[in-house]
């Protein structure tokens, strides 16, 4: 294995780490695609709530490296005895480069501010930010190149895709407790300041192990006994930093503000203020297109911030002026509903009419959460309502449209049939294993859930809910 190695990086979590920095990943560091991660943040907007969340992609994606080489070193010894002999199942020198090298760059594809603009600033046929870092590999680019000079770039493409020969390594990199999602729920929280995210990585790994599928193949499984409660522990952590940090009101709300400056900005069109204050690589949004991936590349988090500032200094557009503006002093909309902080279903408070059963009782037709989003007379009215109040306030009413918003973000996770786990010589799904015998049942982690919302312009909130309370409640 790779272990000649002549620097190390430090990295500040689990203990303050030392990560291994072998000399193949060195020109892969060091190319222009890699190192643009370093101006865009991991956690997109959080550090206007959580003020030290300011870590970027380019940390988080080197500690996925140095969690992918404690996993494969784990991963080499427990496999010595399958006596893997085909290529690509064997966990030798050339395979440990193909995954480190996948684990670091899975992130490539990111936007500006990481998640919060992905449908916006994607290039044209990428969905997503997977897609992406797929194109960025694929095609003419410095770090392409790189990789192909360091390890074997097909193979490093097959294993983001989850089309590598080697089942174990696939899951590794994109999967239920992946190296990605093992560093980025410790990372964050460490830097946004909450505990919420702690769980025991180096026992997690530990209890790793492999074994062969009825194919040849190698599969990973968790030693039971041994790995149950630290995968318990990842999963609580994972949940509660979706609930309590990436979920958090003010997170959504300031990045639904970043979001309309951005929509207001295509609504206007070609516009020569845009054209003069936003850089270059953003003029084709004025005319409803994608970035191209040269584009692409040349946005960071930085460019969106010097534009937005531009807008609100001297953009002659009153509506994109004063959603940059409220964007620079952070007077972020107000929440004046949310489902996660009623204690009775929502709606006992609002409904939009009864629905008559015959043989029973009225039974009512949700407005919330279930049906808002689709009640455009609901929003229209409140729209309406909203726009008057700014104009009283010598604000631009037509800024109402975008700054009454409803949010639903929702939690998915894996399902526990996903998951094998070793009692001896026995391999169990989760599924077949007694909670009486473990001492707890694992599903409620794993549950799916949504957080439904209503924001309103700041200052506004009081007014707004008296309307809908007044329009609403029977």
């Amino acid at each position: 294995m790779f272990r000649h190695h002549t620097a190390a990086l430090r990295d500040n979590i689990e203990g303050n780490r030392l990560i291994e920095k072998p000399d193949y990943i060195r020109g892969v560091i060091d190319s222009p695609e890699f190192q643009r991660l370093r101006n865009i943040r991991q956690m997109g907007l959080a550090s206007y709530v959580f003020p030290t969340a300011e870590h970027s992609r380019f940390a988080h994606s080197l500690g996925a490296f140095g969690t992918a080489q404690e996993v494969f070193w784990h991963l080499n010894a427990r496999a010595a005895h399958h006596d893997l002999i085909m290529p690509g199942l064997r966990f030798d020198d050339t395979t440990e480069k193909d995954f480190c090298i996948a684990a670091m760059c899975h992130d490539l594809g990111h936007t500006a501010f990481s998640h919060v603009l992905e449908t916006t600033l994607l290039p044209e046929n990428c969905k997503n930010h997977e897609a992406c870092t797929i194109l960025i590999l694929s095609s003419e680019t410095e770090i392409a190149t790189e990789i192909q000079n360091s390890a074997d770039k097909e193979a490093v493409i097959a294993l983001i895709e989850k089309n590598h020969p080697n089942p174990t390594l696939n899951d590794l990199v994109s999967g239920a407790f992946d190296v990605d999602r093992c560093d980025y729920v410790l990372r964050d929280s460490v830097m946004s300041g909450v505990e919420y995210g702690q769980f025991d990585l180096k026992w997690l790994i530990r209890a790793l192990n492999v074994e062969l599928n009825p194919s040849g193949r190698p599969m990973m499984v968790l030693d039971g006994p041994r790995g149950l409660d630290a995968l318990r522990q990842f999963f609580s952590a994972r949940r509660y930093m979706h609930r309590q940090v990436y979920y958090h009101r003010s997170v959504r709300s300031v990045q639904l503000l970043m979001k309309s400056i951005f929509e207001r900005m295509q609504d206007l069109g070609p516009n020569n203020d845009t054209r003069s204050m936003a850089p270059r690589s953003l003029h084709c949004l004025m005319k409803g297109e994608k970035p191209t991936l040269g584009e692409f590349l040349s946005t960071t988090d930085a460019e969106v911030m010097n534009m937005i500032r531009n807008f609100a200094r001297a953009h002659k557009d009153k509506v994109l002026k004063h959603l940059s503006n409220l964007f620079v002093r952070r007077q972020i909309p107000k929440c004046i509903l949310d489902s996660s902080r009623l204690t009775e279903p929502i709606s006992t408070l609002y409904r939009i009419a009864d629905d008559p059963r015959e043989g029973g009782a009225p039974e009512q037709q949700e407005m919330w959460p279930l049906m808002l989003e689709g009640a455009s007379t609901v929003l229209a009215e409140l729209r309406d309502f909203v726009a008057r109040q700014l104009a009283q306030a010598d604000a631009p009413a037509e800024a109402a449209r975008y700054l009454v918003n409803f949010d639903a973000p929702d939690f998915r996770s894996f399902k526990t049939l996903d998951f094998l786990f070793a009692f001896g010589q026995r391999i169990l799904p989760y599924d077949k294993i007694s909670p009486d015998c473990i001492g707890f049942n694992m599903s409620s982690l794993l549950e799916e859930f949504t957080i439904n919302r209503l924001f309103v312009p700041r200052g506004i909130e009081g007014e707004a809910r008296d309307f809908l309370d007044q329009r609403y409640r029977f």
